[in-house]
Formats: C-alpha cells, sequence, structure tokens
C-alpha cells in the first residue's frame, strides 16, 4: 500500500484477505501480485476494504518480491532486489543509479549495490545467477520473453573487457542460453522479443536465469534485471473462450508516436480493442465498428510497454505486445 507518506507491505492468507493495524490516515494505492498473474492495482482508504483482482500472466518488475533465488560463485556482486546505487567508473555509471523509469516503482535487480568506489560490490572471480519460480507453459505453443537488462563492463586488471551477461531457458533438465550481451554500455537496455519455444520444450516447469561473470583477469563488471514478462501463445488444449484465429498487426512496433493497428475477428459478433500497462490497469477500450480494420491508437501513450487484446462478450483474442518508445 503506497499513501502519501507511508508504504506498507503485507503478505496474504492463502485466501487473499489482508488486515493492517496502525495505518495512517489518507488514500492509498494498493498494488497486489503473485507468481503466475499480472499485478493488479485499486485505491483503498484507511480502514476500508479493497478487493485486487489479478489476471494469470508473468511479469515482474521487482515492487513486490515473488521468490526469485540467487546463487554464487563469486567473491562478491551477488544479485540483490533492491533500489540502485549507482557507482562510477571513467565518468560513467557502472552500476545503475535508478531502474527502469516506466514502471511506477523503484527497485531492479542489481549485482552489488553497496555503492562506493566501481570496484568495490561489483562481481569478481566468478558468476552469479538469478533465476524465476517455475512458470507452467505446457498448455501454449510458446511463451514470448522480454527484459529490460544493464550490463556493464570496464576498467580492471588490463586487457580488453572480456565478461558477459547470459540469459539461459531451462525445462525439463535442460538448460540452453536464449541470449547474450558482451558489449558494455552505461544504460539500461531492450532484449527484444525472444520466442521460448525456439530453444527449449513448453513444460510447467520453466524457469529463465539471468548468469553476469567476471572471468580472467578481472574487470569491472556490474548487470542488472527490470521489467521483466513472459507472454504464454497460442493455446495447445480447447479453450471454448478463446479466439485463436482473431488477428492483432501493428506497425510500426516499437514506435515513437503512434500505432497502426490492422485487426480481424472471425467471429460475427461486436468486438472491443482493449489496451491494458503492465500493472495490468486498463489504459483504453474502443469500441470497433466492423469485424475488420485499421486503428490508429497510442499517440498519447507514455513510454512503456503495452498490452492489446481483442474481445466480445463471451470470447477473447491473444494479446499482443506494443512498445512506445
Amino acid at each position: 500500500l503506497v499513501g502519501p507518506t507511508q508504504t506498507y507491505q503485507v503478505q496474504t492468507s492463502p485466501s487473499g484477505q489482508f488486515n493492517l493495524t496502525c495505518v495512517e490516515s489518507g488514500a492509498y494505492t494498493v498494488v497486489a501480485g503473485q507468481w503466475g498473474y499480472l499485478p493488479g492495482t485499486a485505491t483503498v482508504s484507511a480502514n476500508g476494504n479493497v478487493t485486487v483482482q489479478i489476471g494469470r500472466g508473468y511479469y515482474d518488475d521487482f515492487l513486490l518480491d515473488l521468490g526469485w533465488t540467487n546463487s554464487s560463485n563469486a567473491s562478491s556482486g551477488d544479485w540483490i532486489r533492491d533500489e540502485p546505487v549507482g557507482t562510477f567508473n571513467n565518468n560513467e555509471y557502472a552500476n545503475p543509479d535508478q531502474d527502469v523509469l516506466f514502471d511506477d516503482n523503484d527497485k531492479c535487480y542489481t549485482t552489488g549495490n553497496e555503492g562506493g568506489g566501481a570496484g568495490s560490490d561489483d562481481i569478481d572471480n566468478g558468476s552469479v545467477t538469478l533465476t524465476t519460480p517455475e512458470m507452467k507453459l505446457a498448455d501454449y505453443q510458446d511463451g514470448i520473453l522480454s527484459f529490460w537488462y544493464w550490463f556493464y563492463n570496464g576498467g580492471g586488471n588490463g586487457g580488453t573487457p572480456n565478461d558477459k551477461l547470459v540469459v539461459e531457458a531451462l525445462s525439463n533438465g535442460q538448460t540452453v542460453p536464449v541470449f547474450t550481451q558482451t558489449v558494455s554500455q552505461s544504460g539500461w537496455r531492450f532484449s527484444g522479443d525472444i520466442h521460448l519455444k525456439d530453444f527449449v520444450a513448453m513444460s510447467d516447469n520453466v524457469q529463465v536465469q539471468f548468469v553476469a561473470a567476471d572471468d580472467a583477469p578481472g574487470h569491472v563488471v556490474e548487470a542488472g534485471v527490470d521489467v521483466f514478462q513472459v507472454i504464454p501463445t497460442g493455446f495447445t488444449s480447447v479453450q471454448p473462450d478463446l479466439v485463436n484465429d482473431a488477428k492483432l498487426l501493428l506497425s510500426p512496433n516499437p514506435s515513437a508516436t503512434e500505432f497502426a493497428v490492422r485487426y480481424s475477428w472471425p467471429v460475427d459478433e461486436n468486438v472491443v480493442l482493449e489496451v491494458r500497462n503492465l500493472l495490468g490497469q486498463i489504459v483504453t477500450t474502443q469500441v470497433l465498428g466492423a469485424n475488420n480494420g485499421i486503428v490508429q491508437v497510442g499517440a498519447a501513450w507514455p513510454q512503456g510497454v503495452y498490452l492489446l487484446s481483442l474481445h466480445s462478450a463471451t470470447r477473447q483474442g491473444i494479446a499482443v505486445k506494443a512498445v512506445k518508445q
């Protein structure tokens, strides 16, 4: 619960209920989440009641602790979920001083976060690994992975920096690299879409892990992760309320202005275009006048990631991601 001067955190009971005592009066924004669900928001006054609806999906901007784990064989630089503390190397940030700005909180995962000099708490003499909880993807044809990441590599014991950030997918005992970055940059970058089906089997024990390493000879190396998401697509089992052949095509995507949305809804009924942000909040809905056509959206949207989908009163299309730059 985020208020004007105070923030409170609580874990609900298994039935989803929670109670807070000694809360300063005022209006609060409630953010609720659980691994396997998109976060939901609501507002409540102190001593009031609130119900927060959350839908299925895999998303984490690290405001909440949803159960990621970390391991290390390095002497320093373990992954930590916190507000990042910037460090400098050659007049540029080695460790970030802020998370990705559009996710409405100030937390992310970074490697080492004690501040000080660039080499004080960076990764040294080994690797550090950050791993998601398991994702249940067996009922889907694909899972589209994306994330924002930080990778900085410079200075150190001489020679060209040779360290790396590797992202791996795990499924049914198999571990496969899906993304590797060796080029240093003092800034957050977007991964782009990674189709997990191209690397591992879609099972109910899919995980993703981020491995940052300091290879000999040692250099300054820092990594970060924020706004993690996996969008399941294409049901493999029969879902009577899902319209698999509904079409949404966005151009351009990403876009710095607006998106041209070409849509097709194969069922003869009223259809609505719904847009949500990554907190699950509805940004806009638009009743479409025909079952196919083109509409323009997004000119006034803030920078960020959005999910667009078509639906009727009884049927739902598969969501498509739009990136507003």
